[in-house]
């Protein structure tokens, strides 16, 4: 088939319209020689691996796939996710260790063929046992030279650690460390076998290499059901190495107030000079209000998200919180839900008692804008009608002159993209289809 008299170029623009399609993308890596390079850095671009069949089938593509035409496969991988049954578990407990590190190898081998790995992320990976193969002198033993030679992504920039189970509190510092590139990282879910053996009381004593370095400036902690004791003790160890870390976001995702205000507190005036996103759960509005924000000369952006019961009177309250301590440099406050199981997540009556505070906000600090989100049926013409509801209902923030995005989540029903750690035994009948978002005018 021969090219239009078109510059590839615009043949190039047309395809990246089609990066979120991929089977559109398939049809296009074989209609053309000319489209299999664009056509290949869209479809994997993300690799999501979820079990060693699957690290097999992909090993072969990458050593099918010639590096010597410039659409090599492995260079093009920027996102990949470790598989959650690899099987090291259940084959150490059946003593079959010979077959545990021929599935290590498999892993190993393709790990050396994505260079350019910019996210990896680790949700159920089996790191216990995973730890187990490559060191298996015990949980004493230095872990970050070890990791370092597996994971070797000198362009790592994301590392999101999900339902893992460590050997140790300081095994599990040892894998960050072992990232020195890494700027963003997430931890949820976080056991360790060292912390479950001891009395919850009983300090840990870890010694911290004085060349162990993490530049960290974006934390998320979180999402809720998942503040374990082990995470806790993790977080402390984090922030109580010897060169400390400086922050830009905390996006702290508990809601346990009770149990870990103390460590939130530890983490926020840390960072008092460097922090510009903060997210807090709405629960800690009293803890917002006893703040001093005039400090934080760098925080530009407040995001206030709901991970338990839904009440509209906390994000009044927060709202009027936020207007008495609002500073000039504040640019974007952000009303989020994290629930995916109610179709509407903000109601029009909702809205209603959030006017009166948000004209307030506007008054106190005009450069302030305003994100609101809303969860709603998949399928359903709702669009035009939700965004003339919400024109309607905030018409006075709007003339006030107040900026306003909304941001939508189609949902429908089917499936749950939960972890299994995170369901806690109910089973989430929605799963997200799109998102996207629009903005209010008067």
């Amino acid at each position: 088939m021969p090219l239009s008299e078109l510059p590839i170029e615009l043949h190039e623009h047309v395809l990246d319209h089609l990066h979120d399609d991929p089977l559109s993308l398939r049809a296009c890596s074989l209609t053309h020689t000319a489209w299999l390079p664009i056509a290949r850095l869209h479809l994997f671009w993300t690799v999501r691996l979820d079990t060693a069949r699957d690290c097999l089938r992909f090993l072969i593509t990458l050593d099918t796939t010639s590096e010597s035409d410039g659409v090599g496969v492995g260079s093009l991988v920027r996102v990949l996710t470790l598989p959650a049954k690899m099987g090291f578990t259940q084959l150490w407990r059946r003593t079959q260790a010979r077959r545990a590190r021929l599935r290590l190898d498999l892993l190993c081998q393709l790990l050396r063929r994505v260079p350019n790995l910019e996210i990896l992320n680790m949700t159920n990976f089996e790191w216990d046992c995973f730890a187990d193969l490559i060191c298996p002198q015990g949980a004493g033993v230095d872990l970050h030279d070890a990791v370092n030679t597996v994971f070797a992504f000198p362009q790592l920039k994301v590392l999101l650690l999900r339902c893992i189970i460590g050997r140790s509190i300081k095994e599990i510092i040892q894998t960050i460390a072992a990232f020195p590139s890494v700027t963003t990282l997430e931890l949820s879910g976080i056991s360790c076998i060292e912390c479950d053996r001891r009395p919850h009381h009983e300090p840990l004593d870890i010694a911290y290499d004085q060349a162990m370095r993490i530049r960290i400036r974006e934390l998320i902690v979180g999402p809720p059901d998942c503040g374990e004791h082990s995470m806790m003790r993790v977080l402390h160890a984090l922030f109580n190495l010897p060169h400390g870390l400086q922050l830009r976001q905390l996006r702290w995702r508990l809601s346990r107030l009770v149990d870990d205000q103390e460590l939130l507190d530890k983490m926020f005036h840390g960072s008092a000079r460097t922090l510009e996103v903060l997210e807090v759960d709405s629960l800690y509005v009293e803890w917002l209000s006893a703040e001093d924000l005039s400090r934080y000369r760098a925080l530009t952006a407040i995001i206030l998200s709901e991970h338990t019961v839904h009440i509209p009177a906390r994000w009044a309250s927060a709202l009027e919180v936020i207007s008495s301590l609002a500073q000039k440099r504040l640019r974007h406050v952000e009303l989020e839900s994290t629930r995916q199981h109610r179709s509407r997540v903000l109601s029009d009556r909702d809205l209603r008692s959030l006017t009166p505070r948000l004209i307030d906000l506007h008054e106190r600090c005009p450069t302030v804008s305003v994100t609101l989100g809303r969860y709603v049926q998949a399928g359903l013409n709702w669009r035009q009608t939700l965004k003339a509801s919400h024109t309607e209902i905030l018409r006075n923030v709007l003339e006030a002159g107040m900026r306003i995005a909304v941001v939508y989540t189609e949902l429908a029903v089917g499936g749950n993209q939960l972890p299994w750690i995170f369901r806690r035994g109910f089973h989430d009948p929605f799963r997200v289809v799109r998102s996207g978002y629009f903005t209010l005018s008067a």
